[in-house]
């Protein structure tokens, strides 16, 4: 019986590499503090993120500070809310819990 040899695995291919909580807490503290996150937000661009509802906050985010506003719930919602996963991922009830982790007591 011979066995099939595996398809070489490319290592460096890190497309399918992502960490849900460090997203979260990423997108948490760019809402809270934007102003620490401004090397963040000139880096990381949406598409590198894996969760697609977190890639949209965090280029909705990315927005509004070049703007030169500031990255409220409200507006953010309003931003992202049309997205079609939106209330799947968890709606403005995980917004909130995004922004209240990163609050300090959160």
């Amino acid at each position: 019986m011979t066995r099939a040899m595996a398809e070489p695995h490319d290592y460096r291919d890190m497309s399918n590499l992502f960490s849900f909580e460090s997203e979260a807490e990423l997108i948490g503290s760019a809402m809270f503090m934007p102003e620490a996150c401004d090397v963040a937000l000139d880096v990381l661009k949406p598409e590198h993120f894996g969760d697609p509802v977190h890639a949209v906050i965090w280029g909705a985010i990315g927005d509004i500070v070049r703007d030169r506003g500031q990255p409220s719930l409200a507006i953010i919602r309003d931003r992202v809310s049309a997205h079609p996963d939106f209330e799947r991922w968890g709606g403005y009830q995980q917004l909130t819990e995004l922004f209240d982790r990163a609050s300090p007591g959160g």
